[in-house]
């Protein structure tokens, strides 16, 4: 089961369910049950819906009691707070998620007292918590999504009154705020209650890069200046009604580096300069299959991110934007997943599934075979590392009690066994593998 319920709304996240590819497979073929947040097997930035750094602190969604709202720490018990109860009078609280920054503010969309779920912005204190629009009134709201930093605007997916999910950008401000373009109009007129649903949000310069589904053509790759006019199509790499199911994307250098499904079946890693002559295959990685990269991230001077080889297993690659420089970094004994990075350390986790009993890893990488190595083992019914976010240095990530009164607790990591702790006094976090 997948599920992705945001605390405090009746709002299940519909995007992008169809070109939804977990790496969980161990898990599955076990019946475990398992239920995953989306950010397990998002974009390399996905990470950012459930916590993000700023202001070289670390946010994110924990609980208080029984109230999802927004949290802040620097990694110790005296420096971890509560930011502000955004929604008083819903049970579950306001669900904060979705983070980006912009300017001097963190945007992210939660559900206010007598608001729908909306996008917010704080300054980091619970006075300069507000929010920034009230795009459909009612108990539902807009729900937006993929909150992506371009240029000097935030660009999300969000619902309109009268029409289905679509691209939004906001720069702060309620006049500010628009609908960019309604991408999907069906034939014969009218909206579509899903409307185009925009997903993995990645900036290029002032220009965002998407994927975005319209009848007859399937889920591909779009580009948007911010105007109407200028949010198109880059090319439709599933020929037909089929889906390329564009998605895992990462910045690099001028491009974005993505995984997609030809029209031939194979996924596999693709670039695009934001132009339909500028977006090809980069690499055919597993000549016998599929290769399927996910969890794209920047590190230095390369683009790492999973990938399945000709030997059928998948390992911690890396590109440096060409066919040639697209090498295998490490075969690890088990998936590795929630890539993060700080300036010279790549972070991610890895788990190995068992009925009696699950083993998870915290790995680090400086992009090196021998430089890749475990900080830290965890057990129990499903103990990965997940969330994971650098914030001034140190990474912030939750690891959960599993069970049937599951909890997420929230540690804090400066890449040794002994500097890897629960954060005291942060609570538990809101989302995540339960």
């Amino acid at each position: 089961m997948i599920s992705d319920r945001d605390p405090g709304s009746s709002y299940v996240d519909t995007f992008h369910l169809a070109g939804l590819r977990t790496v969980f497979t161990g898990a599955l073929a076990l019946g475990l049950g398992l239920t995953l947040s989306l950010a397990a097997t998002g974009p390399a930035n996905a990470t950012d819906r459930d916590g993000i750094n700023f202001k070289k602190r670390y946010f994110w969604a924990g609980y208080t009691g029984t109230k999802c709202e927004l949290w802040s720490s620097n990694g110790t018990g005296k420096g971890t707070k509560l930011v502000k109860k955004i929604d008083s009078g819903m049970a579950g609280g306001s669900g904060p998620r979705e983070f980006a920054v912009l300017g001097n503010y963190l945007y992210f969309a939660a559900s206010g007292t007598g608001v729908g779920r909306e996008v917010y912005r704080t300054d980091g204190t619970g006075k300069g918590t507000k929010l920034v629009k009230d795009i459909v009134s009612g108990i539902y709201g807009s729900s937006p999504q993929y909150l992506t930093k371009a240029g000097k605007h935030v660009y999300f997916a969000a619902r309109g009154t009268d029409i289905g999910i679509e691209l939004w950008r906001t720069n702060g401000t309620g006049a500010g705020t628009s609908l960019v373009a309604d991408i999907e109009q069906p034939e014969g007129g009218g909206h579509d209650d899903y409307g185009s649903s925009p997903s993995d949000l990645t900036a290029l310069g002032s220009k965002v890069i998407f994927s975005a589904s319209v009848e007859g053509k399937g889920r591909e790759l779009y580009v948007s200046n911010g105007t109407s006019g200028g949010t198109k199509m880059l090319q439709d790499i599933y020929a037909g009604s089929g889906s390329s199911d564009p998605d895992e994307m990462a910045a690099f250098k001028g491009k974005v580096y993505f995984a997609a499904t030809a029209t031939s079946g194979d996924r596999e890693l693709w670039v695009t300069n934001g132009t339909a002559a500028g977006t090809k295959r980069l690499k055919n990685i597993s000549t016998k299959g599929s290769s399927s990269p996910t969890a794209l991230t920047v590190m230095g001077k390369h683009v790492y991110f999973t990938a399945v080889g000709n030997n059928g297993k998948r390992g911690l690659w890396r590109t440096d934007g060409t066919a040639k420089g697209t090498k295998l970094v490490k075969s690890l004994p088990s998936t590795p997943v929630y890539l993060v990075s700080s300036a010279k350390t790549l972070y991610f986790s890895s788990m190995k599934f068992s009925t009696s009993g699950s083993t998870a890893w915290l790995w680090k990488s400086d992009g090196t075979k021998k430089g890749t190595k475990t900080i830290r083992k965890f057990t129990g019914s499903n103990p990965i590392p997940h969330n994971l976010v650098v914030a001034n240095s140190k990474l912030f990530f939750w690891v959960s009690t599993g069970g049937s009164k599951n909890k997420n607790h929230v540690w804090v990591s400066n890449g040794t066994k002994k500097g890897t702790k629960k954060v005291p006094g942060a609570g538990t976090g809101c989302y995540g593998v339960s």
